[in-house]
């Protein structure tokens, strides 16, 4: 993947996914994140959600964590919106970017 790409899925993520949520549900993701991003429990309690963007980043290197914040949304009654609205968001980015990739290739 590249750069671009990754930093577009960092955006989705931290603009559109983290960033609405509410301090409690943000808790709830770095707690169900913990073991998959490598988070103690000290990590959990000091890491606010630039921080946590940039981790997910950084570990998720595939999306940057869309999918995964997809999944855990849709998990969460509160926030099955949030998770329909990122996987539109990531959709109309994916369809964009191969539209660009397409016209570069002519």
């Amino acid at each position: 993947m590249t750069g671009k790409m990754l930093n577009e899925y960092k955006k989705l993520v931290l603009l559109k996914g983290i960033e609405p949520i509410t301090h409690y549900h943000f808790r709830m993701v770095k707690s169900l994140l913990a073991s998959e991003l490598k988070l103690t429990k000290k990590m959990q309690d000091e890491r606010n959600k630039i921080q946590f963007a940039d981790l997910m980043e950084e570990m998720l290197q595939s999306d940057a964590g869309v999918r995964k914040l997809i999944e855990l949304f849709k998990a969460i009654a509160e926030l099955e919106n949030l998770a329909d609205d990122l996987r539109k968001e990531m959709l109309k980015g994916f369809s964009h970017t191969m539209q660009f990739f397409h016209l570069e290739n002519l």
